[in-house]
């Protein structure tokens, strides 16, 4: 079980990064600051997720549990209604890695 919740954080962190470098080396899809950071936030918040799973892997409390839960459940409320709007295979393939995460923290939490 930690094994494959760590193999996750570990996606969603591959995830982050690639969002937050892909700005830099796209020269035609993102045409406005504003599009270039909304993209960057979107990164940020992959990585701040991952950060929040990675506390509840390290810290066995129970603010850390509900707190990953938590956030797991929101970030993937919020990429459900993502693949509505960019219908996408890497919006697809993220919003699988983060049904898995939520699955995996709440069964991790409930075993501590």
């Amino acid at each position: 079980m930690v094994r494959s919740y760590k193999i996750l954080v570990g996606l969603i962190f591959t995830f982050a990064i690639a969002h937050l470098l892909y700005p830099l080396f796209d020269r035609t899809g993102l045409s406005s600051a504003a599009s270039v950071m909304w993209f960057l936030s979107g990164g940020l918040a992959m990585f701040f997720n991952g950060c929040i799973n990675l506390i509840h892997l390290v810290e066995k409390n129970r603010f850390a549990r509900l707190m990953s839960v938590v956030t797991n459940a929101v970030m993937l409320l919020f990429l459900i209604i993502l693949c509505m709007v960019i219908s996408e295979i890497q919006v697809f393939v993220l919003t699988f890695v983060l049904l898995l995460t939520l699955i995996v923290s709440v069964r991790s939490s409930c075993q501590i």
